[in-house]
């Protein structure tokens, strides 16, 4: 099945195949799709403003879309499919277009994710990606300017008899992407390949302020009160910490063993699970950026010491002081 699997990378050279652009339509192969895959899928309909009379795919994979919520999300189709599974194997696609969105796909998501991993469970890997899911949903909004669409998914390792899953993330946005942000404060980074490297090493950040906190989620537009985040909320300038977390994934994704999918522009950046990292070129010019990254359930539950790792033990050690 997972080789079956169309992966973000799939959708980077093929959704323009599918597109006919003298109708304005679109119709999705019979297949089996990954969130990375949908969302990529949902930002380039949405912003080819693709009709849902002109979208069509098999009958199977109609009615998948329709669960998970995409028929919803995009033409505001109010659907009433039975969601038995939903919050157990998969999150519904969320559009991220403000502040409220983004705080529901954050809660949506981590709440799926710990469902999918046993709520009894907790350790380090489990906290930290919830962190990092919140810091990548705040700021794709804030960073893009424009709608971006995330969701998780559980899928069954092959070969272990169901003993083992895939935990898949991905958060797709059609902004300005990592180059276009690099330009905006005249770095001399001239490629996307070149503004990915940037943007995922620990430490680089396109903020202006060296007073803000990199660590500081926005709170609601509305909020009033006192900071129910004890004291790690405030009100964040827009573009403040440009790499959406990568910095925090990246090491999340080689201390888990996971894999990711990055793409900005022409440029994919893949990290294979023995930790391995392969920069490619993609077919289509992705107006934003599109992540996915996946995880073995067995390796997110592993306890990993965290000695000579400050920057994940300071993390946690912060995690730890906001549940008390």
């Amino acid at each position: 099945m997972d080789t079956q699997l169309k992966k973000l990378e799939h959708a980077l050279n093929n959704l323009e195949y599918i597109h006919d652009k003298e109708y304005n339509s679109v119709y999705l192969d019979p297949d089996h799709y990954s969130p990375g895959y949908i969302c990529a899928l949902a930002a380039y309909v949405d912003k080819h403003q693709i009709l849902e009379k002109n979208f069509d795919t098999d009958s199977h994979n109609m009615s998948y879309l329709k669960t998970i919520g995409f028929h919803e999300s995009l033409w505001k189709t109010h659907q009433k499919p039975y969601r038995t599974n939903c919050g157990k194997n998969y999150s519904p696609l969320i559009p991220l277009k403000d502040m409220s969105d983004v705080n529901n796909a954050t809660t949506t998501i981590n709440g799926c994710i710990r469902n999918l991993l046993g709520n009894h469970k907790h350790t380090t890997g489990i906290s930290l990606l919830f962190n990092v899911i919140g810091e990548l949903n705040d700021n794709v909004w804030s960073h893009g300017k424009f709608t971006g669409y995330s969701m998780a998914q559980k899928t069954f390792v092959p070969n272990t008899q169901k003993t083992d899953s895939y935990i898949e993330f991905a958060l797709v946005d059609r902004g300005i992407g990592f180059l276009a942000e690099l330009n905006r404060i005249k770095s001399k980074i001239k490629s996307h390949s070149e503004a990915i490297a940037w943007c995922i090493k620990e430490g680089n950040s396109t903020k202006h302020s060296d007073n803000v906190d990199t660590w500081t989620q926005r709170l609601p537009d509305d909020h009033v009160g006192n900071d129910p985040m004890c004291g790690f909320g405030g009100e964040v300038p827009e573009n403040h910490h440009q790499g959406l977390g990568l910095g925090h994934l990246i090491k999340l994704i080689k201390q888990y063993n996971g894999e990711l999918q990055l793409c900005t522009g022409d440029s994919l950046y893949k990290v294979y699970e023995n930790g391995c990292e392969e920069y490619k070129t993609t077919k289509y010019h992705w107006q934003g950026v599109a992540i996915s990254c996946r995880f073995k359930s067995s390796n997110l539950l592993r306890n990993i010491k965290m000695e000579g790792d400050k920057g994940n033990k300071d993390l946690f050690d912060r995690l730890r002081s906001i549940s008390k």
